[in-house]
């Protein structure tokens, strides 16, 4: 019986420690999870803080990003350009689209934020 007593206490004790990495495994990953998700916020941040760089320095692009603020320009022509040929096969003209109140870039009709800065739109 001693043999079998103490077998019993073995397994556990294994059990007990098998459900201890359990939890600090779960544990770590909700963890690990918080981190990403502040890495997230923190770059949505650094996002939002480019584009209000970029607006407000739009018309006299700083010497050290002038290579940028010409990519991004260049860039919302080409969206310009594919804006007005979506125009032409839907038939129609191309209408005016409704400007941000905050940061002045076009959005959709019908939108109530803006896709660019977040703003509330009406």
């Amino acid at each position: 019986m001693g043999f079998l007593s103490g077998l019993g206490a073995t397994i556990s004790q294994k059990g007990s420690e098998v459900a201890d990495k359990t939890k600090k495994m779960v544990e770590t990953t909700t963890l690990n999870g918080n981190v990403n998700d502040l890495n997230k916020a923190i770059n949505k941040i650094y996002q939002e803080i480019g584009r209000k760089y970029f607006e407000a320095n739009r018309e006299n692009a700083p010497e050290a990003y002038a290579e940028e603020f010409g990519q991004i320009e260049e860039k919302m022509k080409e969206i310009d350009s594919l804006n007005e040929q979506i125009a032409a096969l839907k038939g129609g003209e191309k209408k005016e689209s409704p400007v941000c109140p905050s940061c002045g870039q076009a959005v959709e009709e019908g939108a109530a934020f803006c896709a660019h800065c977040g703003a509330k739109i009406g």
